[in-house]
């Protein structure tokens, strides 16, 4: 038995292929419905099928999730994998030579101080001063 990698998904209506769970249990998605060992389970107009942390997941045309649970779908909040931000970049800024800049920027529950110190003209010299974690 090969358990499906984490965070492995089957879409869409027309989906093939399966996942298999840490329990060896084969999930398949046709037409919309779950199947679990060939066997349908109680869904309908399922749009996403997903094996993330040892848990099966499914999101469905309303795009509410749910979660297998025993032997039963149990509905949840949200997605159940981790929401991952990206920041904007900045599409210019003005650098001055010998002047530091300073600035935190803040990931999950851990804020960094960062500064640098820009030593010639090109930019070529940046230091960080502090990193607090």
């Amino acid at each position: 038995m090969t358990i499906t990698a984490d965070g492995s998904t089957l879409t869409g209506p027309t989906s093939t292929g399966s996942l298999t769970d840490e329990l060896g249990v084969v999930w398949t998605l046709a037409g919309g419905i779950i199947y679990r060992n060939g066997v349908k389970t109680v869904s309908g107009s399922v749009i996403l099928l997903l094996y993330y942390g040892g848990t099966i997941y499914q999101q469905n045309i309303n795009k509410n999730w749910w979660q297998w649970v025993d032997t039963t779908w149990v509905a949840l909040a949200n997605d159940p994998r981790p929401v991952v931000i990206t920041p904007p970049v900045p599409s210019t800024i003005t650098i001055t030579p010998g002047v530091t800049y300073t600035g935190s920027l803040a990931i999950g529950t851990v804020t960094y101080s960062i500064g640098l110190t820009i030593g010639s003209p090109t930019g070529t010299a940046a230091k960080p001063i502090t990193t607090d974690g």
